[in-house]
């Protein structure tokens, strides 16, 4: 019986995150109340309680969902790899690849950019956001500055601005597809991009099997 009960808690808990991540993306985050979402769920306000304090603490469990499986990788990444530049480029790929084709990543994505008024009510989130774009790019750079012992990429490059252009070159291409995804494809292009970044910075991308 108790482990029917723990299977039922999860399917509840799943249920929840669900009705939230398709409410904040219909109304906005500022515009759904935890009654909606225990309605949308099937589910009684007192079950959002028993599995989060409050509607920031049910975002933030949307967020981990998807985010923090690519903590390790990026740390792999910057410490661990061969070849830091390639593993670089696979980690983003990989990284674009499941927006476009994982619903679960664009939709938490659309509702991060396009969704979500970091007001007061939301100010943890936007704070673990602030956290999390900093460690990504530290990694990065990292990852960079290995690259730059191993002579992978030009010598007078700095690893950290390598880094922010990444990220930034990354960030501004899944936000445009976001707007309008019939426009062009995602993956295929942000490799293109990613490509010629890294070719001016000295580094021969991978060759597509």
């Amino acid at each position: 019986m108790a482990r029917k009960t723990r299977e039922d808690a999860l399917k509840t808990r799943d249920a929840l995150l669900h009705a939230a991540e398709w409410l904040f993306q219909e109304k906005g985050v500022s515009h759904t109340s935890l009654d909606d979402i225990a309605r949308a769920a099937g589910c009684t306000r007192g079950a959002v309680y028993w599995h989060f304090r409050n509607k920031v603490d049910l975002f933030s469990a949307l967020v981990d969902r998807v985010q923090l499986p690519l903590f390790d990788q990026a740390e792999q990444v910057a410490t661990r790899c061969a070849d830091p530049i390639g593993a670089l480029h696979h980690f983003c790929i990989n990284a674009v690849r499941d927006i476009e084709e994982n619903p679960q990543s664009r939709n938490l994505l659309d509702i991060l950019f396009n969704r979500c008024e970091f007001v007061a009510e939301l100010a943890e989130v936007e704070r673990r956001q602030r956290e999390r774009t900093r460690f990504f790019i530290d990694r990065h750079t990292a990852a960079f500055r290995r690259g730059h012992a191993l002579g992978l990429i030009h010598a007078d490059l700095d690893p950290a601005t390598c880094a922010r252009m990444l990220h930034s070159m990354i960030l501004g291409m899944v936000r445009t597809w976001l707007m309008e995804p019939a426009a062009f494809p995602l993956t295929q292009e942000a490799t293109e991009a990613l490509n010629q970044l890294l070719r001016g910075f000295g580094y021969p991308p991978p060759t597509a099997p």
